[in-house]
């Protein structure tokens, strides 16, 4: 059976070969330098300063989902934390699901496009200090229609309309 740490790992070497432009080969290094100092039950303790995250990019024709954040107040791919016994790939697909109420459909390609290290300044309401997360972003090409309600306040955006460090991820869309 595959661990956490091991697929992480995995990770980190698969999207350093991908290769894709907007890869920062730093943001790997150090990475893969912090994810080799943790136990595999660091990787899903929600009490540590590193947490891991997974968010879905999923393209409806030239636009793309995105959530306001409830906290940050800001426009993000639907994500959120990766739970002890989950993979971050299924972890991206629930958030996505709970976060806009539409589902990833089965049999999709999916594929990990890429990783980001940020801080999240502490949050008082949950009981979290400041912490850093490694974010493994993954692009799904289909969707099934909405099935429930929505938890967050979702948008379809074209290109021009997102976030300026989500824009590059719209060429997924040509290949």
């Amino acid at each position: 059976m595959v661990k956490l740490k091991e697929l992480l790992l995995e990770s980190i070497d698969q999207i350093q070969r991908q290769n894709y432009p907007w890869m920062d080969h730093k943001i790997l290094e150090t990475s893969l330098s912090k994810v080799e100092k943790l136990s595999e039950s660091e990787l899903t303790d929600r009490t540590s300063p590193f947490h891991l995250s997974a968010s879905a990019f999923v393209l409806k024709g030239d636009r793309a989902f995105f959530i306001q954040h409830p906290y940050l107040n800001r426009l993000l791919l639907p994500a959120g934390h990766v739970e002890a016994g989950e993979f971050p790939v299924e972890t991206a697909k629930r958030e996505f699901y709970e976060e806009t109420g539409f589902s990833i459909a089965s049999g999709t390609q999916e594929r990990l496009i890429d990783l980001r290290l940020f801080d999240i300044p502490a949050n008082p309401i949950k009981g979290e200090g400041s912490h850093l997360h490694l974010d493994l972003r993954y692009y799904f090409s289909c969707l099934e229609k909405k099935q429930s309600p929505a938890e967050l306040k979702w948008y379809l955006l074209e290109k021009e309309q997102a976030p300026e460090e989500f824009q590059v991820y719209y060429a997924l869309n040509n290949e």
